[in-house]
């Protein structure tokens, strides 16, 4: 290793990156036949930005020594980050295929498999991460993640509990083998995992929101709704701790907050539009587009509120799911039903219909309908 480099490996250990990043671009632009001073710059790129730069000069090492697996593994991480999962994937593979025993390739492609759902190819990943380094104690927590979400409970458990022992105290492993307990009704185990968490860290979010799941699951549903209300407001957890609170209030029959929250639901994340905060009371000559929310038991359970709708004197379409379109054009009355999606901007309101019960509470409909009658063909 020539001198510059050296003096560029010694900055970086000692984390003065802008000045090993310095010395490297000098050398690297004269020497374009050293793959390790590439790769370094990379490195320092894909932490200080920006990610094209870090692939650029990935890419430079991998020209210059084309078996370079620690660079391919590398890359795959900068375009996992920079969102070309497909890349990345390619980069893991290539990276295992010049190095059978590449224990963080294998963790990260059992990653982007985790990503994708496609779950076999993850527990075969982590689990071959695992064997080329047992103490892999990332690999066995993930490896828990993907048997609990398959309700595979005991290995889940298995392979929390390794992970564990290998990293002594984590917060991550402790919590998720609490939900491991939680999931398996076997609360007083989990109230113990959790607590233990939140011994040392009071503010970890994902263990106050679990201890807040836990605890409605007890029937303390005034502990329980402490828990969410300290994550409603601030921080990662805010949209979740919202949806954990509008289940809770409208479990105790607290309909005005319940609906309040109830905007946070999950399947308002993906939507591509926000229902408005409040309705006029008089919507007369308003036109409302009426949106499909979740499943087809969902629109069914709010189809209810329709009619309640119609009273505020809007003209209403509605888009629903088209299973339900032939049940709608029996048993729906003075609403047009859409096929297909529309321009949004030929309506003065896009509802979603879950949001319909929280929209007309905050107009004084606070009345609960009944369902709707739906008649089948004799």
């Amino acid at each position: 290793m020539n001198e510059q480099t050296q003096l560029a490996v010694s900055l970086f250990q000692q984390g003065k990156l802008q000045d090993a990043k310095n010395i490297l671009l000098e050398f690297c632009t004269n020497r374009k036949d050293d793959a390790f001073a590439h790769f370094l710059l990379a490195i320092i790129y894909s932490q200080l930005g920006p990610s094209s730069e870090a692939i650029a000069y990935y890419k430079n090492a991998i020209e210059i020594q084309p078996i370079y697996p620690e660079a391919y593994n590398n890359l795959g991480v900068v375009y996992e980050k920079t969102g070309d999962t497909p890349s990345a994937e390619s980069c893991y593979l290539q990276a295992i295929r010049q190095k059978k025993d590449h224990a963080n390739a294998y963790y990260n492609l059992a990653n982007v498999n985790k990503s994708k759902k496609d779950f076999d190819s993850a527990i075969e990943n982590y689990l071959q991460a695992i064997k080329y380094n047992p103490d892999y104690s990332n690999a066995m927590n993930n490896l828990g993640l993907v048997y609990q979400y398959l309700g595979k409970y005991e290995k889940s458990k298995h392979y929390f509990e390794k992970s564990l022992n290998l990293s002594g105290y984590d917060p991550e492993i402790l919590n998720n083998l609490g939900f491991n307990f939680y999931s398996t009704h076997q609360y007083p185990e989990a109230l113990k995992y959790y607590q233990h968490v939140l011994h040392k860290l009071p503010d970890y979010g994902a263990t106050l929101l679990n201890m807040g799941l836990l605890l409605q699951s007890m029937g303390q549903l005034s502990e329980a709704r402490g828990y969410f209300e300290q994550l409603a407001y601030q921080g990662e957890y805010t949209v979740q701790a919202r949806n954990n609170l509008a289940n809770l209030e409208l479990a105790c029959g607290n309909y005005e907050t319940g609906w309040q929250q109830y905007q946070y639901r999950p399947s308002m994340r993906t939507m591509k539009f926000s229902s408005p905060e409040k309705l006029d009371t008089d919507l007369s000559g308003k036109t409302i587009l009426l949106f499909k929310d979740q499943g087809i038991g969902d629109e069914i359970f709010f189809a209810r509120y329709i009619g309640l709708l119609k009273q505020t004197g809007a003209s209403i379409s509605y888009y629903s799911d088209d299973k339900l379109i032939p049940i709608w054009r029996k048993n729906l009355r003075g609403i047009e039903l859409v096929h297909a999606k529309t321009s949004f901007d030929l309506y003065d309101y896009i509802v979603s219909i879950g949001d319909l019960p929280r929209l007309l509470f905050s107009i004084a409909y606070t009345e609960i309908p009944q369902p709707i009658s739906l008649k089948p063909d004799e």
